[in-house]
């Protein structure tokens, strides 16, 4: 089960989205803006999306990922 948040997130191209999931779904990347976060909800994982290299990458627990934005 996905759950994609954003301002817009009826309208693929907007964003950054706010991506909720579990370990086992895949990560959406199809129109999925750059800098937009996941996280998978069973593990804790926190993941930010790289447009340009299509993929999501985890990031430290010293980063906080908030429906407000990303604080290194």
């Amino acid at each position: 089960m996905v759950n994609v948040y954003g301002t817009k997130a009826d309208n693929w191209g907007s964003g950054p989205f706010d991506v909720r999931c579990l370990s086992t779904d895949t990560k959406p990347k199809a129109g999925m803006p750059n800098g937009s976060t996941c996280i998978e909800i069973d593990t804790g994982k926190k993941f930010l999306y790289d447009r340009a290299g299509d993929e999501w990458h985890e990031v430290s627990s010293s980063v906080i990922v908030s429906a407000t934005g990303v604080e290194f």
